[in-house]
């Protein structure tokens, strides 16, 4: 595993994330894990730093898989957060692949997000009861 400091060393604050690179079978992905917690306040840090996250990670030639707790609802369309985050990835060429709640209580809390140009997971979790989100196929 590996951890992705931005560009001159500088660490991320406004979230957590774990980076790996995956090989199986001679081919490889890179994978960005990440959880924002609620108690952080979601400001203009959160997208600047995620934004030079992903500058850094989409130079690669591999496919890159992002996927984590966001903590906040990216189905709501008239949310600026949600929009904005959507704008985030896509102008690294990345596409939220969940259309479907992922919350015991509804909405979209959690992503997993691909390169637009690739063909789209398929997505699911196994239940283990001891958390209130989970990913459902799409359908």
């Amino acid at each position: 595993m590996s951890s992705v400091s931005l560009a001159g060393g500088q660490r991320v604050s406004s979230f957590e994330h774990l980076c790996a690179r995956l090989v199986v079978r001679g081919s490889a992905c890179t994978v960005l894990l990440v959880y924002r917690p609620r108690s952080v306040a979601v400001d203009s840090t959160f997208f600047e730093e995620l934004s030079l996250l992903f500058d850094e990670l989409v130079t690669c030639s591999e496919p890159l898989i992002v996927a984590g707790d966001f903590n906040f609802r990216l189905d709501r369309p008239d949310d600026y957060h949600s929009t904005h985050l959507l704008d985030v990835l896509s102008d690294h060429g990345l596409q939220c692949r969940i259309n479907s709640p992922t919350h015991d209580r509804g909405g979209i809390l959690d992503i997993v997000a691909t390169r637009a140009d690739l063909t789209a997971p398929e997505v699911s979790a196994l239940e283990v009861g001891i958390s209130d989100h989970r990913l459902h196929p799409n359908t």
